[in-house]
Parts: C-alpha cells; structure tokens; sequence
C-alpha cells in the first residue's frame, strides 16, 4: 500500500564546484546540497508495510582527481578516484531519522596501442557502498574491455565487451529504517557486446578557393 502528502514542498538544489586543471590532470572539489527530495519512505502501520511520499534533505561533499600517465610509447592511463560524505535526513511520522556513508569509486583505464592501426582499451571501475534513495547498496566491481581497428583511412571497426567476466551481476541493497529491515538482491546477466562499423565516404579532401572581386562578382551576375 501507498501514502499520497499534500504537503509536499519544492526541491531545491544548490551546488558549488572548485576545479584546478594542470595539462590534462584536474582536481575538482564539490558540495551539493538538496533540499526536500521527494522519497517513497517505508512506514511501519501496525506491522505492515506502508510506502509514503514523503520529503528529505540529501548532502554530499567530495572531491574527484584525474590523472594521465605516460607509461610507455603504446601504453597509457587514464585514473579518475572520487570521494565524497553523503547525508541524508528527513522526518517520519514527525520522528527524525538520519543516514550517513562514506563513498569511494575508482576507475582505471588502460590504453595499448599496438601498432598505428589497432588499440585496446580496459576499464575498471571499483565502487564502494553508496546511497541510492532511502537505501545502501554495496560494493561493486566492473571489468569492460574494448578494441579499435582501422583497416585503412576510412573504414574502422569498433568492438566494447561488457562485464563478460561476470563479476558486475549482482547488486545487493540493504535498508534499516523505521524498524523495518530490508535485504535485497538484484542477479541479473550483465555481460554484453557492442560494435560498430563505420566509414568515411568524404575523405574531405581540401578544395581551392578563388575570391572574387566586386567588379568579377557584377560581371557574372
């Protein structure tokens, strides 16, 4: 069952965002708070379980780095770490309640160049417990790879294989509000193939030009 609220206020969002760039490295420091998001927040009605549209305030504040490195001639990287403190707070039934997590994520990403004509690329992503809603959703890691080959200047064939290690297939959320306990697990097949095909029919060859003058310009017309 469901609770409709009459009184539910406008969100409101402000966000600040501080960033330094050095050549292609960035560090960016951010706060962002909301105000009166609108949550379907589990209530406890004589041991059932009521869904209730209620607001809440969520705030976060972190930092996020890029880096780039030059390994080798072939070999290149790409690393982004973001961390931030997320807050969220509402009311139930005119009780306060309060929820609070420490969130992390990594991303590597490995560029290879094999020669002039084909290049792989691995991702890996790391992402730490977060809030998603009222809920906790846990750790979770992601393995994708990709791979680009051009047989001359204008024919190219893009390929991008998706978690087909399946380590990404599950989600597990978690939710203790109101004295109410939730445990769920999302299993789901995420592994997946991507390509694409694609070629240039304009080589976009540089055309000559001649600018007339006003007296040409008469004459043609």
């Amino acid at each position: 069952a469901s609770e409709g609220d009459p009184y539910l206020r406008p969100e409101k969002a402000t966000r600040l965002q501080l960033k330094y760039t050095y050549k292609r490295n960035a560090l960016t420091v951010f706060y962002n708070d909301h105000k009166n998001t609108m949550e379907a927040i589990p209530l406890n009605r004589d041991n059932a379980i009521v869904q209730k549209y209620s607001n809440a305030d969520l705030n976060s504040i972190g930092a996020l780095a890029s880096l780039v490195f030059k390994h080798t001639s072939w070999l290149d990287g790409f690393y982004t770490f973001r961390i931030n403190q997320q807050r969220k707070s509402g009311f139930i039934d005119g009780n306060d309640f309060e929820l609070e997590n420490f969130y992390s994520r990594i991303s590597i990403t490995e560029n290879i160049k094999f020669d002039d004509t084909f290049k792989m690329s691995v991702l890996f992503i790391y992402t730490q417990p977060s809030l998603r809603g009222l809920q906790k959703v846990k750790e979770r890691p992601n393995l994708n790879f990709s791979f680009n080959k051009s047989f001359d200047k204008n024919l190219q064939l893009s390929i991008y294989l998706r978690d087909i290690f399946k380590i990404a297939n599950k989600t597990t959320i978690t939710r203790d509000l109101d004295e109410i306990y939730f445990n769920g697990v999302n299993t789901f097949d995420s592994r997946g193939i991507n390509f694409s095909l694609s070629y240039k029919f304009n080589d976009r060859k540089k055309t000559d030009t001649k600018k007339l003058n006003p007296d040409e310009t008469r004459q043609r017309l």
